[in-house]
């Protein structure tokens, strides 16, 4: 089978997990024996490129649009003209256009549609080719993907999302078959209007990740390292795990992995602690070596990610979770099972999930041991794979 893959970007350019994910479903495709071809955005004026890497055919196109979204530059007006170009952009059409008829494929797998916009539904559905879309976010009701404004998550569209998205929802019709890489995803876009006649399905993210046999208990004695890993914003509740972290008080270190957005949120966070000797802020560091040097994790998440790989990662690693309820996290994280799951606006919930834990090893040994079963379904690439031939088939047949 030809199967053409379309994402914003293809490593080793990387904006998020959805290009992770892309990756390796494409790799995975491959293996299985089908002819898998990829489109992804470039810096602007670098025309259409062609390139392969172990039987992959990867097509990189500059993108039409002012700049690439890997490199925003400062300017809310710019960003409102790169957004209105985004709503359709006539552009990246007429690459997809050009790579089809390149590649002749059977069937179109789109993924984040960010640069490339919902005109390349019409160029597919215009060669008549069956068509996927995967939605890892909220671009399709979002200009900016992820439905939160004001440290708030929006209850309704805004007068810019209304604008920037007039055409999506009759547009989402098109669609063959949806793919919500959670169930949240896929829930909101079906309560707002989104794909009334597409084939819908739900499949999780899966990565294999290799099994650490020690599972690193805690006794209750020794100081409990918490930690967090990931983008260091304020919408990822960063702030708040570290102030509440100061608040209560526990004989514990709290380790900050990951590197800050904006960078300047630093200052802001370094502020907050104090300069405690019970903080640590580590900057970049390898995910594998980080989970085998803390006993839990804590997402804090005020916003609603989508399907946070952190989540099932860290579990598949032995370690534990306490989150917040927001988007998809109830999905990975079950209360008792496999960590401790809060209410976003429960101003004590955070603490109150610390100190339940902090207070009860063995609840977080077993927590420990439990922890990679619980994700089985989310660290098999193999059964993943199969779903989506699964999809692919139900709409050749």
């Amino acid at each position: 089978m030809r199967i053409l893959i379309i994402n914003q970007l293809f490593p080793p350019l990387i904006s998020g997990g959805a290009e992770v994910i892309c990756a390796r479903q494409a790799e995975q495709l491959l293996l299985r024996g089908h002819k898998v071809f990829v489109l992804s955005a470039d810096d602007p004026n670098t025309g259409l490129k062609k390139e392969e890497k172990d039987n992959l055919i990867i097509y990189r196109c500059g993108i039409k649009n002012f700049y690439l979204g890997l490199h925003r530059p400062q300017g809310k007006i710019k960003h409102l003209f790169w957004h209105l170009r985004d709503s359709y952009n006539y552009g990246m059409r007429g690459y997809v256009k050009q790579v089809i008829e390149l590649t002749h494929p059977d069937v179109a797998i789109c993924h984040a549609l960010v640069g490339f916009s919902i005109s390349v539904w019409d160029e597919i559905k215009a060669h008549h080719i069956p068509l996927i879309q995967i939605l890892h976010d909220q671009y399709l009701r979002c200009p900016k993907t992820n439905t939160f404004r004001n440290n708030k998550v929006c209850m309704k569209p805004c007068i810019e999302c209304k604008l920037l998205r007039l055409f999506h929802k009759r547009a989402s019709s098109k669609v063959d078959a949806v793919v919500g890489v959670s169930n949240y995803v896929m829930q909101t876009h079906i309560a707002n209007g989104y794909f009334k006649t597409s084939k819908k399905y739900v499949i999780h993210n899966a990565i294999n990740i290799p099994e650490v046999r020690t599972i690193n208990e805690w006794d209750g004695k020794r100081r409990l390292k918490i930690g967090y890993i990931g983008q260091l914003s304020h919408h990822k509740g960063v702030d708040v795990l570290l102030n509440t972290f100061l608040k209560i008080q526990i004989n514990a270190t709290l380790v900050l992995a990951g590197k800050c957005n904006p960078p300047e949120f630093l200052f802001e966070l370094r502020k907050i602690s104090g300069n405690s000797k019970d903080v640590e802020f580590l900057g970049f560091v390898n995910s594998l070596d980080f989970y085998k040097n803390v006993d839990l994790i804590v997402i804090p998440s005020l916003w609603p990610d989508t399907f946070p790989t952190v989540a099932f990662e860290a579990c598949a690693n032995n370690v534990p979770v306490i989150c917040s309820n927001s988007g998809g996290l109830p999905e990975i994280i079950h209360n008792g099972v496999n960590g401790i799951i809060y209410d976003v606006n429960d101003v004590d919930g955070l603490g109150k999930s610390l100190l339940k834990l902090y207070k009860n090893h063995d609840l977080l040994n077993i927590m420990k041991h439990n922890a990679r079963k619980s994700v089985e379904e989310m660290i098999d690439e193999d059964a993943n794979i199969i779903k989506y031939e699964n999809v692919i088939n139900s709409l050749l047949s």
